[in-house]
């Protein structure tokens, strides 16, 4: 045990969560059609809210993390070495985390149902339905890793010690082939999710990363500004 936190070296903890909890923001999903609220119209309005209450009839939302202590990290290089793994997390990532005392590596999925739905509605010529399906998916999927993130915190919070913003492979320049020696990490807590030889994760809806623990680091607002991925959807959070 850490004297000063009362961590334990590592911890394994499952995610509690809802799916009536889970929030679509229905703002991403217009901007993912290259719209603004005041563009959509009664129907892909209505459209959005019928297909989200759908989805969420579908949801079967998963997520663990594991707390590793003493990451050490290399500032020049932009990497990190966690349990034995080297994550080439990039000067970025680095620069927010570095003052970590523990790391959070997590792992949540929605479940493969509506991903399966989405095909389907494509495949019966619902062109639209099928994406709009697939874009309500990947924000439950963010949902789930907010939950894992709020979780990470309250442990935090029992300990006197702040939390950093979530990082995940593929973003901020951390390479997504990292997604392998992260769910290394996780020893089996992986929610149902396996990760392919090309580094993606399945059932697709799901979402991986790590969270920084500490008394010298603070959660706050994402430096898009630094980042060219227009798509993130951490973007203007």
């Amino acid at each position: 045990m850490n004297s000063k936190s009362g961590l334990p070296e590592r911890l394994a903890r499952n995610v509690p969560i809802d799916p009536a909890a889970l929030q679509v923001q229905k703002r991403n999903i217009l901007r993912s059609l290259a719209m603004e609220e005041r563009d959509a119209d009664e129907y892909l309005s209505g459209l959005i809210d019928e297909l989200t209450e759908t989805c969420r009839s579908m949801l079967q939302p998963r997520a663990t993390f594991m707390v590793y202590s003493r990451p050490i990290f290399q500032k020049d290089a932009g990497t990190m070495t966690l349990g034995g793994q080297c994550f080439d997390l990039g000067k970025l990532a680095i620069s927010f985390l570095k003052n970590s005392e523990y790391m959070a590596v997590f792992a949540g999925t929605c479940g493969p149902a509506i991903e399966a739905f989405s095909k389907k509605l494509i495949g019966d010529n619902q062109g639209l339905e099928g994406y709009l399906a697939d874009l309500i998916a990947s924000e439950f999927a963010e949902g789930v890793a907010e939950k894992a993130h709020e979780e990470i915190e309250k442990l935090a919070l029992e300990n006197n010690l702040s939390i950093t913003n979530r990082y995940s492979p593929g973003y901020c320049n951390w390479p997504v082939s990292d997604q392998h020696k992260l769910f290394s990490l996780l020893q089996g807590h992986t929610s149902g999710i396996a990760v392919t030889p090309s580094s993606l994760m399945t059932p697709v809806k799901s979402v991986s990363g790590m969270v920084g623990i500490g008394q010298k680091v603070k959660k706050m607002g994402y430096k898009c500004r630094y980042c060219d991925d227009e798509k993130c959807l951490m973007r203007g959070k």
